[in-house]
């Protein structure tokens, strides 16, 4: 008798988590899906739009490489999302982009159903912050090094130079260092560059007057193409706004923005850059690196180490700004 008690309870709950897990998938087969298609700021965008309960009620995300880690090989399973799709938001990426035709948002777009909903958003740059910091690249390669592809110019120009440690790091903290006039017309053709973009893409989620006004009191950019948590979240609100959906500050977004979504790679704004700017946020006189905060004299150690062993990418920055 206690058996076949056993066996009828067992029973009751294999028949409550079998309708449990129809009714979670049927919710599922209801909703209707969203691809955010982009560079790495798009993975971001996506983590803040499922943490909104009234879009992750009605859309599921499809997740997808960043667009720059797409190979030829996923072309296919990226074809097959976007013609199934109901919801595309996406960055515009080039015809030519990497020489894959199939990559560019024109032949992605075309592919979706007619009733599909479209939204685009800016691919987040600004490198007024830090007009020191670069890629260094040969042919379609790019350099990476202590920093992943992030290249301090001042740093390299001194090893370049001769120079040792101490110095680099004076240069580094020094007010005067940089030429005002070229601070200042790297951030009105970073501006400029953002308005125009604005212009001939007719990008639906704008984010160019918002920098032009904010720049000063909040930083927007950890690196010149990492946004802050407070730009991300701009854009999201733009998209949510787009689709008619509430902004929320639900609990599971509250605690995703407990730090900083790209923040893992994060330069001192060089002092010159911040006198001349007249910029009024925080500027810890420090550089992360892998989410790992180190002083700047160490990372200038790291780099001059870096550039002693690898003698090819000073001979290629060498060439790149012949």
């Amino acid at each position: 008798m206690p058996n076949k008690i056993i066996y009828l309870k067992n029973k009751f709950i294999h028949r409550v988590l079998e309708s449990a897990f129809s009714a979670i998938t049927q919710l599922n087969s209801t909703k209707k899906t969203c691809l955010v298609y982009g560079n790495c700021q798009a993975r971001p965008i996506s983590r803040l739009l499922a943490a909104n309960n009234s879009f992750s009620r009605k859309y599921r995300i499809i997740n997808f490489k960043p667009v720059h880690q797409v190979t030829k090989q996923d072309i296919p399973y990226l074809i097959k999302l976007c013609k199934q799709v109901d919801l595309f938001i996406y960055q515009p990426v080039k015809h030519e982009y990497k020489g894959l035709y199939e990559l560019s948002t024109n032949f992605l777009i075309s592919l979706l159903k007619k009733n599909a909903l479209i939204i685009s958003f800016h691919s987040l740059f600004f490198d007024a912050y830090s007009p020191e910091i670069r890629y260094i690249r040969s042919k379609n390669a790019v350099y990476s090094g202590p920093f992943n592809d992030y290249h301090n110019k001042s740093i390299i120009d001194m090893f370049i130079k001769g120079e040792n440690i101490n110095n680099t790091y004076n240069l580094l903290l020094n007010q005067n260092a940089y030429d005002s006039n070229h601070i200042i017309s790297k951030y009105n053709i970073a501006i400029d560059e953002l308005y125009r973009r604005e212009s001939i893409s007719s990008i639906d989620i704008k984010i160019a007057s918002y920098i032009e006004r904010s720049f000063k009191s909040l930083r927007l950019f950890w690196t010149f193409n990492h946004p802050s948590n407070n730009l991300l979240m701009y854009c999201t609100s733009g998209i949510l706004k787009h689709l008619c959906i509430p902004e929320r500050r639900d609990l599971l977004l509250q605690r995703l923005l407990r730090s900083e979504l790209l923040g893992g790679y994060y330069f001192s704004i060089h002092p010159s850059v911040y006198k001349t700017l007249k910029l009024r946020f925080d500027n810890k006189q420090l550089f992360c690196i892998n989410n790992k905060y180190i002083s700047i004299h160490h990372a200038i150690k790291l780099f001059f180490n870096y550039y002693d062993k690898h003698p090819e990418v000073v001979e290629a920055y060498l060439k790149q700004n012949e």
